[in-house]
C-alpha cells in the first residue's frame, strides 16, 4: 500500500480508473481548479498529508477543467471537493478546503489511527 507520498495529478478518465478505482489502497481524491483560491490554499495541506501518510493513503488531484467528465460523474458542484475511495467505492465526501489539523484527523479516522 506504500506510495512515495507525492500527490498524483490525474489527466484522463483512464488514469483515474487505474490509479483510483482499481487501487486496493485508500485513495483521497481532491477535485480542484487552478483558478480556485481555496484550492490553491488547500494544495500544500494535501502535499504534507501525502508525505505524512505515505504508507497508508494515496492522494490524487483531478483538475475539473481538464477532466470535466469526472467532475460530472461524481457530481462535483463546488471545489475543492475531497472524495475518499476504498476498493473503487466512495466511502466519504467532504466539500471545501480543510485546515491541516482537520485533514489529518479525517485521514486518521479513515485509516484507524490516532
Amino acid at each position: 500500500m506504500s506510495s512515495s507520498g507525492e500527490v498524483i495529478v490525474i489527466h484522463s478518465e483512464e488514469e483515474f480508473k487505474t490509479k483510483v478505482l482499481q487501487s486496493s489502497s485508500l485513495v483521497i481524491v481532491d477535485f480542484y481548479a487552478e483558478w480556485c483560491g481555496p484550492c490553491r490554499q488547500f494544495s500544500p495541506v494535501l502535499r504534507k498529508a501525502g508525505k505524512m501518510f505515505k504508507d497508508d493513503v494515496v492522494i490524487v488531484k483531478v483538475d475539473i477543467d481538464e477532466v470535466s467528465t469526472l467532475a460530472d460523474t461524481y457530481s462535483v458542484r463546488s471545489i475543492p471537493t475531497v472524495i475518499v475511495f476504498q476498493d473503487g467505492q466512495i466511502v466519504e465526501r467532504k466539500e471545501g478546503a480543510m485546515p491541516e489539523q482537520a485533514l489529518t484527523a479525517f485521514i486518521q479516522t479513515r485509516i484507524g489511527k490516532k
